[in-house]
């Protein structure tokens, strides 16, 4: 339970991201959805400076899913 309240809100913000890239990138496969989510982040992050209690979510999301993911 107390990672779920440590990381929760950073994944979940993560995945509202993610999951309408796919779906994009299954609209557009010359794009493809890594690069929509890429620049969706991108905007979001010019707007969003106070990430507060989603930080730890999103850090632990671009460290370990975006390694896993990789390899």
């Amino acid at each position: 339970m107390n990672f779920v309240n440590k990381y929760g809100k950073g994944i979940l913000v993560c995945l509202l991201i993610a999951i309408p890239s796919w779906i994009i990138g299954k609209m557009f496969p010359v794009i493809g959805g890594a690069v929509v989510a890429i620049l969706a982040g991108m905007i979001i992050a010019m707007f969003w400076n106070d990430k507060g209690k989603a930080e730890a979510g999103i850090k632990w999301t671009s460290k370990i899913v975006l390694q896993t993911a990789v390899v």
